[in-house]
């Protein structure tokens, strides 16, 4: 029985992981749209990354990021 219990306390906490894990790519998705969507209006990365209160270097490989990807249009912005 004690193993039952075992067992049900991994998975519950393996669920959770998972929930909290989908909550941050989640987040992560609205902190590049919003990096891309101020890029696009002409923000620097440094007040970008004052007004998202994050670090410019994070800024700046996500921008990097997203224009590898294709998804960030590279004529517009800085």
């Amino acid at each position: 029985m004690r193993n039952y219990y075992t067992n049900l306390a991994l998975q519950c906490s393996k669920f959770s992981l998972l929930i909290v894990g989908l909550f941050e790519m989640s987040a992560v998705k609205g902190l590049r749209t919003a990096m891309a969507k101020m890029h696009k209006e002409g923000v620097s990365g440094a007040d970008i990354a004052r007004t998202l209160r994050i670090p410019k270097f994070t800024v700046y490989d996500n921008l990097v990021y997203l224009k590898v990807q294709g998804l960030l249009n590279t004529t517009q912005g800085h």
